[in-house]
């Protein structure tokens, strides 16, 4: 199912980088807990 919000939403869309969200117009952020939780990842890994 595809978000009808996203098309015409006019900020900035903060995400966790899912490649779908590629497809949406808006200008696009990575949220930082995302990026935390994948260096922590590899840090423990």
């Amino acid at each position: 199912m595809r978000c009808t919000l996203m098309p015409t939403y006019p900020g900035i869309s903060v995400h966790d980088g899912l490649r779908s969200y590629a497809s949406y117009p808006s200008t696009h952020a990575l949220c930082n807990a995302h990026h935390l939780r994948e260096l922590r990842f590899i840090v423990e890994r």
